[in-house]
């Protein structure tokens, strides 16, 4: 297989850097600060533990389709993934979520009515069937790193979902009003979860599943109650963490996603 899983999807999947500095301390998120929007906007309804998790999906829910944006950084050395490059388009669908995602290391996975989809010719042997219909249970080497490297580009599509989480924290406090747009202010709540106790999608992705003690998580959320920034870090077994930066955006529009054409599809080689 040609794709190797570069040390920045590495970091994602097993918080390992590339050699570097020992870890620094586990990072806390602090309140950020109040900005002055060009343009006076609504101040939100005050969220609570009880009721972010709630409140905070069912507005992404309304909305359909968004936008994902996000940067990856390590502590220790504080090195800045901004060349990831990660975009993905994600059309919540039910209780799950269809998805298209690329990196600049990552061509494109799809995940379309629970199949993921994987485009890496070397796997079919065809440039003109570039693209495997993933078996989560393969058993080559090649399907198992196509599996590794798909789960962790969903994953980081997925991370909306950590605001599920809220119901479970252990602390929780409104921050500051930083702003989600040129013109408008939001509100930031700033929670701590331990994610073996919270249930989905999400805290099933083993880069979460496997990560030591809590999860810090910051977001900032529009007057719509629309999560518009989600922040969390995450700790692994070294004392090496990774801080997870998330934009949202594009809310509503109708980008497609839908599998490759079953002309474009190979067969595992």
């Amino acid at each position: 297989m040609r794709f190797i899983v570069p040390c920045l999807l590495a970091s994602a999947l097993a918080l390992s850097g590339c050699g570097g500095a020992p870890a620094a301390a586990p990072a806390v998120l602090t309140p950020s600060p109040t900005p002055t929007p060009a343009v006076t906007s609504p101040v939100p309804a005050e969220l609570t533990k009880a009721n972010l998790a709630n409140r905070t999906l069912a507005a992404l829910k309304k909305k359909g389709s968004f936008q994902v944006e996000v940067l990856l950084i390590e502590r220790g050395g504080d090195r800045r993934y901004t060349d990831l490059d990660y975009r993905a388009n994600v059309r919540l669908t039910g209780t799950s979520a269809d998805l298209s995602a690329s990196t600049k290391e990552v061509p494109l996975v799809i995940r379309s009515g629970g199949v993921t989809y994987f485009e890496d010719d070397s796997l079919t042997g065809s440039s003109r069937r570039p693209w495997v219909r993933l078996n989560p249970k393969g058993k080559s080497r090649a399907e198992r790193d196509a599996n590794e490297i798909a789960d962790t580009v969903i994953g980081l599509a997925l991370s909306y979902q950590v605001l599920g989480g809220a119901t479970h924290a252990t602390s929780f406090q409104r921050g500051g009003q930083p702003a989600v747009d040129a013109t408008e202010a939001g509100q930031e709540y700033i929670f701590t979860v331990d994610p073996r106790k919270a249930a989905g999608e999400f805290f099933a992705w083993p880069m979460i599943r496997d990560a030591v003690g809590t999860l810090n998580v910051s977001v900032a959320v529009d007057a719509h109650e629309v999560p518009r920034r989600i922040e969390y870090v995450v700790r692994s077994k070294d004392g090496s963490s990774l801080n997870v930066r998330v934009i949202l955006r594009g809310f509503g529009q109708k980008t497609p996603v839908v599998p490759p054409p079953a002309a474009k599809i190979g067969k595992l080689r």
